[in-house]
């Protein structure tokens, strides 16, 4: 869900970005939006469900090697999934420059908040340790 309320109410508000990906400057709302991608793009829903889950997977050796202190295994948590945001800062050939920095605020916000999450999670204090 993070991923949709994000790429929605931030990445979707940047125009260039609905022409990108959709050839139209229409903003249908949130719930069009959604049922548009249910109709063109069903595959997106089962691909963000698996992608949530080995993002997951992906930060479980973090758990077991920043493990003392909750603070450390988020921020750890958060600058892993913050690094898909940090490529977006240099020009690439795939996005234009709006539709890449309008990707960059997007995956910026939602990673942290998606890291911050995971973190308070996953963690689990070691026995006597409830930092």
């Amino acid at each position: 869900m993070i991923y949709f309320l994000f790429g929605y109410f931030i990445a979707w508000q940047f125009e260039e970005l609905r022409v990108f990906y959709s050839g139209t400057a229409e903003n249908a709302g949130f719930i069009g939006q959604l049922m548009n991608n249910f109709h063109d793009n069903v595959i997106i829903y089962p691909f963000q469900f698996i992608r949530g889950i080995l993002f997951v997977l992906g930060v479980l050796p973090l758990l077991y090697m920043l493990q003392r202190k909750k603070s450390v295994f988020i921020t750890g948590i958060s600058l892993v999934y913050l690094c898909t945001a940090v490529v977006l800062i240099i020009p690439n050939i795939l996005f234009p420059d709006a539709v890449r920095w309008a990707h960059f605020i997007e995956m910026f916000f939602s990673m942290l908040l998606f890291g911050v999450i995971t973190g308070y999670i996953l963690y689990i204090p070691e026995a006597g340790n409830y930092n």
